[in-house]
């Protein structure tokens, strides 16, 4: 039973250590994958990552595609992967447990 209190407990405990894209996979309609390099660093030290060419990239992104876009970025980072073959199975991965993803066709960086 959803409104059991045990429950809701590990509900909330579960919501904390989830990743926080996937609490908005249904928010996305498709996955993009770009290189991407690192090009300094921001508040907090946080690295900020940018697009680039395949010869460049010390990383591979995957992004999710909103759905409806919220900002004047239309997509957002769901996670880095140190080659592109990593890459391309974790989205094979979430094509095939969220079927809704592969609505959106991309247009690939290379």
């Amino acid at each position: 039973m959803l409104n059991d209190l045990n429950t809701l407990v590990l509900l909330a405990k579960a919501r904390a250590v989830m990743p926080q894209w996937m609490l908005k996979i249904h928010d996305y309609n498709g996955l993009e994958i770009h290189p991407v390099r690192l090009s300094g660093h921001g508040p907090k030290g946080k690295e900020i990552m940018v697009p680039c060419r395949q010869h460049q990239a010390s990383l591979w992104a995957v992004y999710g595609h909103y759905r409806f876009p919220r900002t004047k970025d239309d997509v957002e980072v769901i996670d880095d992967f140190t080659t592109e073959g990593e890459a391309r199975r974790f989205s094979e991965c979430l094509l095939y447990c969220f079927p809704h993803l592969r609505h959106y066709r991309p247009v690939t960086m290379h």
